[in-house]
């Protein structure tokens, strides 16, 4: 959206002009292949986050426990700290309707299918329109597969998926729009229930605004659709997330904070990963971090530059990518401003997950023209030292990944146990059973006799 609204008609008749271009293929094969090689590179970071789904945090407290009770639909929109989360309670909801014994399964199985579908949409949207071919796109979707951006929980627990879905909602608004009803329909109700399912879609909310402005003469329509996912997002601001009252820190105090997680956090952390970060803090040399995220975002910011000054058609998209990954670090530095801790400790990259991986989509966009103006040798060589990165870095970071297979093994025990349990009775109802768990609280079913209400 983000990416013709700034460049204009202009910018709109070249992506339908470079549509039909032989370099912007149409056919399935491209996009079948990169749909099989996503997921399996998100299942060879760990299998047995599918195999033997451990329920991570609150997918065992918060989705499993809550929605076995039987609950009416409603029940999707209630408020989990602090906000409606529609997406993935809808994801609860559903699979707490089938058997108990596939609900871990079913908790995991769906949002590792969101990240795969999330992680194409660069290449399915043709991020970038006229100014990259399928090839820019598909790298970075296949990067963001491949690198260590996050952890286990990120790419198949239902209670985190809300970060993936934010990313896809930032894709979509920087990709170029959908001209045909159907498409921008579709658009329009994905967007919608992204935009209901993370307080940070506030953020997402001034570039949809861009369009609707730039659209409004010329594309009236699809105008009305982008002011709809505006009003939506402050309709859910205003309803779906509470309004507490914080103790803000002073602006200068956020400020510092949001410059260093920006270039420790984003920047050093999406290049050199977390161990590396955690590691040089540990041996006293956290300066070191400081000036190599510095730098990397310097670098970054290099390319973006150029190609914004170079190209024409990248305006657009740098702007948008710019924005995003500043509007969305500063705003979890102020949304969680009380609890620093927390976001520099070793579990709180999930917070910093969704700028990182477009820092990523950053680096592949505006490095594309760089890249193309090299020799085939060159290329080649590129090729393989990206390669032998992204091996090195995943090994490096394998341990974000890891599952505890045992945890898995008694969950599964726990939902059989409970299984045949309800076989005795004939139904959920008067069922109460609990699973003590080292980590991440206990596991308690519980769904009162016929009379009795659920507990909240």
């Amino acid at each position: 959206m983000l990416g013709p609204a700034l460049n204009g008609a202009h910018g709109r008749r070249d992506a339908s002009s470079a549509a039909a271009e032989p370099g912007n293929v149409r056919f399935p094969g491209p996009w079948i292949a990169l749909a099989l090689v996503v997921p399996l590179l998100l299942f060879l970071k760990n299998p047995y986050m599918l195999l033997s789904p451990p329920l991570h945090a609150e997918d065992g407290t918060q989705m499993l426990a809550y929605y076995y009770c039987p609950r009416d639909p409603g029940s999707i929109l209630r408020f989990y700290n602090g906000y409606v989360s529609l997406v993935p309670n809808a994801i609860g909801y559903l699979s707490l309707r089938a058997p108990i014994e596939l609900a871990p399964s079913l908790l995991a199985l769906v949002p590792f299918v969101l990240t795969g579908a999330c992680f194409l949409l660069p290449f399915l949207l043709r991020l970038g329109g006229p100014m990259s071919g399928a090839g820019t796109a598909a790298l970075a979707s296949l990067l963001l597969a491949a690198l260590p951006l996050g952890n286990g929980p990120l790419v198949a627990n239902t209670t985190y998926s809300f970060w993936n879905g934010l990313l896809a909602l930032a894709l979509l608004a920087l990709a170029p729009p959908a001209e045909r009803l159907p498409g921008q329909i579709a658009r329009a109700l994905v967007a919608a229930l992204l935009i209901a399912s993370h307080p940070l879609s506030l953020v997402m909310l001034p570039l949809y605004l861009v369009s609707v402005v730039q659209d409004v003469r010329g594309r009236r329509l699809r105008a009305l659709w982008t002011a709809g996912l505006v009003l939506a997002g402050i309709v859910y601001q205003l309803a779906g997330v509470e309004q507490e009252a914080a103790r803000m820190r002073p602006p200068g105090t956020l400020l510092h904070l949001g410059l260093r997680y920006l270039v420790e956090r984003v920047g050093f952390e999406a290049v050199l990963g977390t161990e590396a970060r955690l590691a040089l803090y540990e041996s006293g040399r956290g300066w070191v971090v400081t000036l190599a995220g510095t730098l990397l975002m310097a670098g970054v910011g290099w390319l973006g530059w150029r190609s914004f000054r170079d190209h024409a058609r990248t305006r657009g998209l740098v702007l948008g990518l710019g924005y995003l990954i500043l509007a969305l670090t500063f705003g979890v530095v102020v949304g969680r401003n009380i609890r620093t801790g927390l976001l520099w400790s070793r579990f709180g990259e999930h917070y910093f997950y969704v700028p990182k991986a477009l820092l990523w989509v950053a680096i592949v966009f505006c490095a594309a023209p760089v890249v193309a103006r090299l020799s085939a040798g060159r290329r080649r060589l590129l090729a393989a030292v990206v390669c032998a990165y992204v091996l090195a870095i995943g090994y490096i970071e394998r341990a974000r990944y890891a599952v505890p297979v045992e945890d898995g093994r008694r969950i599964a025990a726990f939902v059989e146990r409970v299984a045949d349990l309800e076989a005795q009775r004939g139904g959920r109802r008067g069922i109460e059973a609990a699973l003590e768990r080292s980590e991440g609280g206990e596991i308690r079913l519980q769904a009162p006799a016929e009379n009795q209400a659920c507990e909240e």
